[in-house]
């Protein structure tokens, strides 16, 4: 099981064209985990941080129901 996180900086650049930045990382699940992606230092006006799972494992009691992401802080710097 693991879990996909896509980080996506977008911003309208001066010849009105949309500059999109995408990082994709990928983890095996652990109780805890943090996460770091790091990028060249740009300027943008919007932030968005997707994080998909693949469910809950086969072996696992709820195989087949819904799972959960909990995330407790997302720190940009």
């Amino acid at each position: 099981m693991a879990v996909v996180v896509e980080v996506v900086a977008r911003d309208r650049v001066q010849d009105g064209q949309l500059m999109v930045t995408t990082l994709r990382i990928q983890y095996k699940v652990n109780d805890i985990h943090y996460f770091d992606l790091e990028m060249e230092s740009q300027k943008f006006r919007y932030i968005k941080a997707v994080a998909k799972n693949t469910g809950t494992p086969y072996w696992h009691h709820a195989a087949g129901l819904p799972s959960w992401i909990f995330a407790d802080e997302i720190i940009i710097d």
